[in-house]
């Protein structure tokens, strides 16, 4: 699963961001465990996700790759 939220500001000035934000979103998944479940006769173990993150600027550009590894039970 790759996830990627771009941040719009509706200025054209430049936006600098001083602070990391996180925040939490839950995505419903079992559409698609159910389908890996079909296709590979088993289910899953791990779910990776990998996103791009940039906490300097409003733009995927100079983002750098972070993977999150989560096990399922």
């Amino acid at each position: 699963m790759t996830l990627n939220h771009v941040i719009t500001e509706t200025s054209e000035e430049e936006v600098k961001r001083e602070a990391y934000t996180s925040t939490i979103k839950a995505y419903p998944l079992t559409s698609a465990l159910y389908a890996f479940q079909s296709k590979a006769g088993q289910k899953p173990t791990k779910i990776k996700l990998v996103g791009q993150v940039n906490t300097s600027k409003n733009s995927l550009e100079g983002a750098t790759e972070q993977v999150w590894e989560y096990t399922v039970k």
